[in-house]
């Protein structure tokens, strides 16, 4: 493992806090508040985990989202299961993006949530059973000028 992902790792695994919140509060934070900046918000996030539990899709499987905030003070830890499906949508070789929103659609048999990109035409769709999430504040934000960042 490199220097850089351990630093990384290290940051983001001490929390001052931890709470849970539904994927609908997730989704329907909004950017701003007023004129102000929201810091508890998905917009401008950073995608940083993309994991999965075996088996994923075969008899619905697990799939683990994380999303560190804007101000690189929080992350979102969203956690799917009973994934059906999985679709990622015009990325490259690497699989990061910054985040614009979530969007959550409900159909006969699934509910479906799309992360989409900010500033490209990326998307990352999930259709899933249910999902849960949690908002885990850092104990410190991560400064961007630390190796790595």
């Amino acid at each position: 493992m490199t220097v850089t992902r351990e630093l990384e790792l290290s940051n983001l695994s001490k929390f001052a806090a931890e709470s849970d919140l539904s994927i609908e509060e997730l989704a329907s934070l909004p950017a701003y508040i007023g004129a102000t900046p929201n810091h508890d918000c998905v917009y401008d996030g950073s995608l940083i985990e993309f994991s999965h539990r075996l088996p994923l899709l075969a008899g619905g499987g697990e799939l683990v989202i994380g999303i560190l905030g804007p101000y690189w003070d929080r992350v979102f830890r969203l956690e799917f299961f009973g994934v059906g499906a999985v679709e990622l949508h015009g990325f490259g070789t690497s699989l990061s993006m910054d985040i614009r929103e979530l969007v959550l659609t409900d159909h006969l048999q699934f509910k479906r949530c799309e992360v989409r990109g900010l500033s490209f035409p990326v998307a990352l769709a999930v259709n899933y059973a249910y999902a849960t999430v949690s908002r885990q504040s850092l104990e410190s934000p991560i400064k961007r000028s630390e190796l790595g960042t």
